[in-house]
């Protein structure tokens, strides 16, 4: 079995990070980076989904993933709340 590459660099730089080797600039640097490739990356899944093949999967597949946004959305806005 192989490590993804991506795994082994996120351990290195947590590594790097707690033992204060990068710099307190370049760590608010890789959390905005981080920050928007998490948004680019949710908008292209969202892009992807056919809201017409999912709605002939069937009513409870459909009202599953109504759900699921549903909760999704209320705790990102109760976390903003809490948190900001």
């Amino acid at each position: 079995m192989t490590i993804p590459w991506y795994v082994i660099g996120f351990f290195i730089t947590c590594a790097l990070f707690s033992m204060n080797i990068i710099p307190q600039e370049v760590s608010v640097l890789c959390k905005e980076i981080s920050n928007k490739l998490e948004i680019i990356a949710l908008a292209a899944i969202g892009l992807k989904v056919n809201v017409k093949d999912l709605v002939k999967q069937g009513k409870e597949v459909s009202l599953y993933g109504l759900f699921v946004g549903t909760v999704q959305v209320v705790s990102a806005v109760v976390l903003i709340k809490i948190f900001i």
